[in-house]
């Protein structure tokens, strides 16, 4: 039996605010999935209920566990360099991954930097490396190539294809481009 993932007659609100209501979507296990739709149409509500973080009025949201996320806020430690956030996350038995996972972003020359002095491209991607570094069965990303130029950004896709072979992820996005350098179907939200 394949595991669900998904919501079944979601209801959220927030306040008087309805956000979802009798919302129903099955999605695909194994595949990278984006969700495409105008800025507060519950994108980001959908991930954060899949990670717990939310809770729903009524309805049920199927999960799947472990899983790793990329917020829309890089969540760092601005004090600590990237090698430290990524210990954070992995301890040190993922150093030699964490590096190769550095090097693939383009980060290795910022290494001795606190995170602090990065800009907010090398933040994103310093969060994604975080992501990617730690076990999961299901990657969440949220807007996850903010701040990237378009070469950094199709590396960074590439990393993420690389490191999701056969695990499912689902993105939000407002950019078309990102979910065709995924590979990713695209599910548009009312």
């Amino acid at each position: 039996m394949s595991a669900r993932l998904g919501f079944e007659r979601l209801c959220l609100n927030y306040g008087a605010q309805a956000v979802f209501e009798d919302f129903t979507l099955a999605l695909e296990t194994g595949q990278a999935t984006c969700l495409m739709g105008r800025s507060g149409c519950g994108k980001t509500s959908l991930l954060r209920l899949l990670m717990g973080l939310e809770a729903p009025s009524a309805g049920r949201v199927h999960s799947l566990r472990p899983l790793s996320a990329v917020f829309q806020e890089d969540r760092l430690l601005p004090w600590l360099d990237a090698p430290g956030n990524l210990r954070l996350c992995a301890g040190r038995a993922g150093t030699g991954r964490a590096s190769d996972l550095l090097e693939g972003l383009g980060l290795q020359e910022a290494l001795d930097k606190p995170v602090s002095a990065f800009s907010g491209g090398m933040k994103r991607r310093l969060a994604l490396a975080r992501a990617l570094l730690v076990p999961f069965d299901l990657l969440l990303l949220d807007e996850p190539f903010t701040g990237q130029d378009e070469a950094t950004r199709a590396r960074a896709a590439a990393l993420i294809r690389q490191f999701t072979r056969g695990k499912t992820v689902l993105m939000a996005s407002h950019d078309p481009e990102e979910a065709r350098l995924l590979g990713a179907r695209v599910i548009h939200l009312p």
